[in-house]
């Protein structure tokens, strides 16, 4: 028995070995863009957001250094990448939230309050697609700002930036935040 679980991790081991080799060849040989394309496929058509999540990733990096953007990441080219990105995070998080969730979170909140440890704390997927929808808001609050005309997407993508702010609030049982 012993053997077939050091068969399994080595198994394992080595799926996410060559799940990082691959993942490092598709940020060094697609651009941004082609990054993104993948990402919406993977979100649209294979409903793999997980994937998807990953895609858009690396391609918001990626136009982040192709866009040579400083310190606050925010650039009108940045709007549509940020959104996805943060719309497949969260959409991911909705597919694995369950009734229960709540007071699982509830439970982390107070076990993390009496740990006291000085090491970094890791960002949920969540969390990170508050940030991620944060920074779409300011990109298209900066573009509403530089242009005159807004298009019907940019406008459906505005607004659907603010609905998933609200979604975020709502998981949290944040129920005044999120009618706001």
């Amino acid at each position: 028995m012993a053997e077939e679980k050091t068969v399994d991790d080595v198994t394992s081991q080595t799926n996410t070995d060559s799940e990082i080799d691959e993942q490092k060849e598709l940020f060094e040989k697609k651009s941004a863009q082609e990054l993104f394309d993948m990402g919406n496929l993977e979100f649209k058509e294979n409903k793999n957001y997980e994937v998807a999540a990953d895609r858009f990733s690396m391609a918001v990096e990626k136009k982040v250094k192709e866009l040579n953007v400083q310190d606050n990441s925010i650039h009108v080219d940045l709007k549509e990448y940020y959104l996805c990105f943060a719309d497949a995070l969260l959409t991911k998080e909705e597919e694995k939230n369950d009734l229960f969730e709540f007071l699982k979170k509830k439970k982390k909140i107070e076990a993390s309050d009496t740990d006291e440890s000085p090491d970094k704390e890791e960002i949920s997927d969540e969390q990170l697609a508050f940030e991620m929808f944060e920074f779409a808001r300011k990109c298209y609050e900066l573009y509403l700002e530089n242009e005159k005309d807004l298009s019907i997407k940019d406008a459906l993508n505005y607004s659907y930036v603010f609905i998933r702010l609200g979604d975020i609030n709502l998981l949290n049982h944040f129920f005044d935040e999120a009618l706001k």
